[in-house]
């Protein structure tokens, strides 16, 4: 069960408003992608995404997720932050 205490995403231009519905979505994404083990993490951050002008929210959504999970599979089952 991967658990997300808070969620803050920096969009730009038509799309900044919408960013807590963005991350909403991008959570929804994650609770469905598979995760291994324990991490606590007091932050991660993920590269700037490229993303086409007219793409969904929901796909912007979907690559948010994938680049979130690709940084926690990255620190490792036992991965611990404080």
């Amino acid at each position: 069960m991967l658990s997300i205490d808070r969620m803050i995403l920096r969009l730009s231009g038509s799309r900044a408003g919408r960013a807590e519905a963005i991350a909403r979505l991008a959570a929804r994404e994650l609770a469905a992608m598979p995760l291994t083990g324990s991490r606590s993490l007091s932050r991660l951050t993920v590269p700037r995404l490229e993303i086409e002008s007219g793409a969904s929210d929901e796909h912007l959504a979907h690559l948010i997720a994938q680049a979130v999970h690709a940084q926690l599979s990255a620190q490792g089952p036992t991965a611990t932050e404080g």
